[in-house]
């Protein structure tokens, strides 16, 4: 089933710059065997248009994206997750009961969390992550059967990139 699709998550701080818009967008086009669709839509928060996720599907108030149904006759969701930075304990607890309420058959789930599990690892900041917020997360994971699939493949790799400038 996985040769039969491709998925690809991008996250970009500031695509309401028309510059580096078009950077991401010259780089979805190039990526081999990946058909844009002729429209993208977005997510983001109403008033706060700098903040949301990129998808192919439009959801008004943003925060998520949850798309349920059947795959070659098997159940699947696509689950695409934007949390701001500043959140808390209820806000995440919300998204994964939701999660694991929602969601039927595979669950694959994309986005930004905005959540450091590996100080040493994740982050280039000498302060330290919310130990709560990371303890939900974790424990989140375990108990809804969810896998963190990069870090699991790159188990020792520091991955910081991040892109704030159009340059």
């Amino acid at each position: 089933m996985a040769s039969l699709f491709k998925i690809m998550s991008l996250n970009v701080n500031g695509l309401k710059d028309p510059t580096k818009r078009h950077k991401v967008m010259k780089k979805i086009q190039n990526e081999r065997n990946y058909r844009l669709m002729n429209v993208l839509y977005y997510s983001s928060f109403p008033k706060q248009g700098r903040r949301g996720v990129p998808t192919l599907l439009l959801h008004t108030w943003g925060c998520y994206n949850m798309i349920r149904g059947k795959l070659e006759n098997n159940y699947m969701t696509i689950l695409n997750v934007y949390t701001p930075p500043e959140s808390t304990k209820p806000f995440y607890k919300h998204r994964f009961d939701l999660i694991n309420m929602d969601a039927r058959g595979v669950l694959i789930r994309g986005g930004d969390l905005n959540l450091i599990r590996n100080q040493r690892l994740d982050s280039t900041s000498f302060k330290r992550n919310r130990i709560t917020l990371k303890k939900i997360f974790n424990y989140s994971l375990e108990e809804s059967g969810l896998v963190d699939v990069w870090r699991n493949i790159h188990k020792y790799i520091k991955n910081t990139h991040w892109c704030h400038s159009p340059t």
